[in-house]
């Protein structure tokens, strides 16, 4: 400030010092690429040894099993997952189709039906497809139905011990321990436990509300409210406000470890982002869907298996990116399992030519890859690169590509010319035929008429044999060739 003011005292002092203070602040602002930025913020991480990252795989794992029991022990968590069950009547449950985006099993043939991943990407933007998957993923990653089933037995029978002996009873006790034994087997995914939690917490601030509600109508009012929570979930409101706050305490607890672990693991997915692409801008879409892919790695990680997490973790990585990849790499966007299909059969024709030295027919490229030849077909189709008709043939050259293409609306006028000159002479050609020749000739080669005839159907239009119709035939084609000869030389 000081110095502004000595040079504001001359003559031309505010506009030197108004311009060295921007040059100042030009060269204290300099301006950074997001992802220099990004990298940098990764370099500042310390990397964990294996023992600390063993010790937070641990902790993640207890504290998810604490979880899950915590959720067990409130009777209205069974229902919740029976209830968004029942909407598929428990067949959704192995359905491939009906998994989200790398849950799929590992075992399944590449050649699986692919129809029913196109009908369902068909309906992925409507509101149909969006109820069904919010009623179906708090059953993602329970495969067998049997569990569901033994769950809903046991729910059963706690309502009717609540029912005859009342919520206290050791009797109810007993029933809803079994109830919770049964529900910690079921194998629940980090999806549906996120779901889980966010049930509860809507269910713990509708029924506060309504006993807020309750409670300033009359007591009595709030007696009936906590009574018809009792019938409705067999348990009293405190014990299940007490389960709920500490499954929200567990389950953010859980979060904090998951993010921590995949903090410092953030270098993994800079490193395989760079090894698909360059560019700073896609490299940066590559890194937020590899981070995609490495909070599922550390949702699904079992440390029990004896595997490196980093090891781990690159498949789901890997596998995010190229799902990212197959959809932006295409104005018009396929299903990720298609992309898969059409690299299938790529590399299988590439096979076959190799060891054929031919290219494969549609039956032999069906039997290599397992798909039925119509799939292959509308494959085909779909695999069909998009060109701009505004992109330049050459580089440097005025003319496009919409100037090349040949327009199919409208004849050619040379082959109109041709078409017409060749009719007109055919014309003359049988004009110098007799009537029964002339007729012969028109009906076995469909001239003047929608259909072509056989020798057995002119023979018993015309009253001939069929051999006699041939010889008709003959006579007549001579005639026209020796008619055409002066034309020919």
């Amino acid at each position: 400030m000081n110095c502004i003011k000595t040079h504001s005292d001359s003559g031309n002092g505010p506009d030197i010092g108004r311009a060295e203070s921007n040059l100042g602040v030009a060269e204290s602002t300099e301006v950074r690429n997001p992802l220099d930025i990004y990298c940098s913020e990764i370099r500042r991480l310390n990397n964990l040894n294996p023992e600390d990252e063993q010790r937070f795989q641990v902790l993640m794992s207890e504290i998810s099993d604490s979880l899950v029991r915590t959720i067990s022990r409130f009777p209205g968590s069974a229902r919740i997952l029976i209830e968004g069950c029942k909407t598929s009547a428990c067949s959704l449950l192995s359905s491939p189709t009906n998994r989200r985006d790398g849950e799929c099993d590992h075992g399944e043939s590449s050649a699986a039906p692919w129809i029913d991943e196109i009908s369902l990407m068909e309906c992925e933007d409507n509101e149909e497809f969006d109820d069904r998957v919010a009623r179906t993923d708090l059953a993602q990653g329970i495969p067998d139905s049997d569990l569901i089933q033994a769950v809903s037995a046991r729910l059963d029978g706690l309502y009717q011990a609540a029912r005859r002996y009342g919520i206290s009873h050791e009797t109810t006790r007993k029933h809803r321990l079994a109830l919770s034994e049964a529900f910690r087997k079921l194998p629940l995914t980090p999806l549906c436990i996120e779901n889980l939690i966010a049930r509860l917490n809507s269910l713990l601030e509708s029924w506060q509300q309504t006993r807020l509600r309750r409670s300033a109508e009359g007591t009595s009012h709030n007696e009936l409210a906590e009574a018809m929570f009792e019938q409705l979930y067999a348990i009293g409101f405190e014990e299940f406000e007490q389960i709920a706050r500490e499954s929200f305490r567990l389950y953010f607890e859980w979060q904090k470890i998951r993010n921590r672990i995949a903090e410092f693991h953030v270098g993994l997915v800079v490193y395989l982002a760079r090894q698909y692409s360059s560019e700073p801008q896609e490299l940066i879409d590559l890194i937020q869907e590899g981070n995609i892919g490495l909070i599922k790695a550390v949702e699904r990680f079992k440390y029990r298996l004896g595997f490196r997490f980093s090891t781990y973790a690159t498949y789901w990585i890997r596998l995010s990116m190229s799902r990212h990849l197959a959809r932006s790499s295409r104005a018009v966007r396929l299903p990720y399992r298609q992309s898969l299909y059409i690299g299938t059969v790529r590399k299988q024709r590439e096979i076959f030519s190799q060891i054929h030295g031919r290219a494969p027919n549609t039956l032999e490229l069906a039997r290599v890859t397992g798909i039925s030849e119509a799939g292959l077909r509308k494959l085909e189709i779909i695999s069909q690169a998009i060109a701009s008709l505004d992109a330049q043939v050459e580089p440097g050259e005025p003319l496009d590509l919409l100037s090349m293409l040949e327009q199919q609306v409208f004849n050619q006028p040379l082959e109109e010319v041709e078409r017409q000159d060749m009719n007109g002479l055919i014309e003359q050609a049988i004009g110098g035929l007799n009537q029964r020749e002339a007729y012969v000739i028109r009906q076995r080669f469909g001239i003047g008429v929608y259909t072509e005839k056989t020798l057995q159907e002119l023979g018993a239009v015309l009253g001939l044999t069929r051999e006699r119709v041939r010889q008709i035939e003959n006579g007549a084609l001579k005639k026209i060739r020796r008619w055409f000869e002066p034309l020919t030389v």
